[in-house]
């Protein structure tokens, strides 16, 4: 059945190096954010289903996704991630994502999971949040690098750093958890998210229309530059 998944509180910067006695009292796990689609697989039997967060079944719709997590060495899990489209630098981008839904996803899509709610009859819901990621972390260590299913990982304590490098490589931000927490379903202040926002002046230039979103997909930049408008990219609209 379906879980509704727990969702982050946006705050302005990343918590876990605040002081000395903060670090010391919490532990937080900061993660990439991801620019695609929250969804959870439901793994039974050797059955599988893709389940979106607004509770949707895009099995069929994920294309040849499902099929990697034939593999996995389990009864029957349920692993919560981020379906996304990754550019030619490797960076998920969300327009991306609606093109390729559009098109019929294919083998374009690829699923980064990060945290286990269930694993082979045990409900892991209330067990701490580094528990389920290493337990998630083995139950995919089979799956190569070229696999559709990665582990989103993370790093430790204080996310400024991640949060500074993530933002110069032009990603969308981070997401920090509470390495004690247990999964709590709706928004919840044990995760947490810092967007790293870019600021400009633009001219839509036009759009592109999604058949998966049911309207507008991206919209086209223009910037005037010695009085010509050049076009400078797409952005999408989620």
């Amino acid at each position: 059945s379906r879980i509704e998944p727990q969702l982050a509180t946006q705050v302005p910067k990343p918590p876990g190096g605040e002081s000395p006695a903060e670090k010391t009292r919490e532990i937080w796990l900061h993660e990439i954010k991801f620019d695609g689609y929250r969804t959870m697989a439901h793994l039974a039997d050797g059955v599988v289903k893709l389940i979106t967060r607004a509770g949707l079944d895009w099995t069929r719709r994920y294309g040849d996704l499902p099929l990697a997590f034939a593999g996995l060495p389990c009864r029957d899990a349920i692993i919560d991630g981020e379906v996304v489209v990754l550019d030619a630098r490797g960076i998920s981008r969300f327009a991306l994502l609606q093109e390729a839904l559009a098109e019929g996803a294919g083998n374009k899509l690829h699923f980064y999971a990060f945290d286990l709610l269930y694993l082979d009859g045990w409900d892991l819901r209330k067990a701490p949040l580094g528990r389920r990621k290493a337990l998630l972390s083995q139950l995919l260590s089979g799956l190569g690098a070229n696999s559709a299913i990665q582990f989103s990982d993370h790093v430790e304590g204080d996310g400024q750093a991640l949060y500074d490098q993530v933002s110069e490589m032009g990603l969308e931000g981070i997401v920090s958890k509470r390495a004690t927490a247990i999964y709590q379903s709706g928004r919840t202040k044990t995760w947490t998210k810092t967007k790293a926002l870019k600021t400009g002046d633009f001219v839509i230039a036009g759009y592109t229309t999604s058949a998966a979103a049911e309207g507008l997909a991206a919209l086209g930049l223009g910037e005037f530059e010695d009085g010509e408008l050049h076009y400078r990219g797409k952005v999408g609209t989620g």
